[in-house]
C-alpha cells in the first residue's frame, strides 16, 4: 500500500462499493464530505468528462467554472493517473459521458475568435451569476454553510504571499 492508502482508507473505499442507490450515495457524502468538498469533486468529474471529449481549457473552464488550475490537474491525473476518471466515465456511459450536444455548441464557440466569442457571449446576456455557476450550484463562491462570499483573489494572494 502506498502513503495514503491505509486501513481507514480501504474502509471508505469499502463503504462506497457498499452503496446501492443513488439516495444512499446522496446520504453517505453528505455526512462524510462538506457540500464544498462534493462539489469540488463533482465539478472535477464534470472537468474530466469535457476533456474526455477532447474540449479546450477554455471551453472546459467556462462550460464548469473550473480554474485553470483545477483543469490542469484533473488533465494529469486523467491522462497520467491510475485511471479512475477514464473508468467512471465509461462504466456511467451516457448519463456522465457528455451530452453531443453540449460538445458542438462548446466546440463551435472554441472555433469563433476571442472577439466573436465576447459578442456571442453578450448575446446571450450571461448575468456573473450564471457565468461563476455550474448547473444550479455556484462553485466559486459558496461556502459549506451556504454563506455567498466574494471571489478569492485577495485571499489567493495572500496564501501565496
Amino acid at each position: 500500500m502506498s502513503g495514503w492508502q491505509n486501513e481507514q482508507t480501504e474502509g471508505l473505499c469499502e463503504a462506497l462499493l457498499a452503496l446501492r442507490s443513488k439516495g444512499e450515495c446522496y446520504a453517505f457524502l453528505e455526512d462524510v464530505c462538506t457540500i464544498k468538498e462534493i462539489l469540488d469533486i463533482s465539478q472535477r468529474l464534470a472537468v474530466a468528462k469535457l476533456l474526455d471529449k477532447g474540449l479546450s481549457y477554455s471551453v472546459v473552464s467556462r462550460e464548469t467554472g473550473a480554474s485553470t488550475a483545477t483543469i490542469s490537474r484533473v488533465s494529469r491525473c486523467y491522462e497520467y493517473g491510475s485511471g479512475g476518471y477514464r473508468t467512471v466515465i465509461e462504466r456511467c456511459g451516457p448519463s456522465l459521458k457528455a451530452g453531443e450536444e453540449e460538445v458542438r455548441k462548446a466546440s463551435s464557440q472554441e472555433d469563433l475568435g476571442s472577439e466573436e466569442v465576447q459578442k456571442a457571449e453578450s448575446q446571450e446576456d450571461l448575468g456573473s451569476e450564471e457565468v461563476q455557476s455550474y448547473g444550479s450550484q455556484d462553485l466559486r463562491s459558496q461556502t459549506p454553510s451556504g454563506i455567498k462570499r466574494p471571489g478569492g483573489r485577495k485571499r489567493r494572494a495572500k496564501e501565496d504571499g
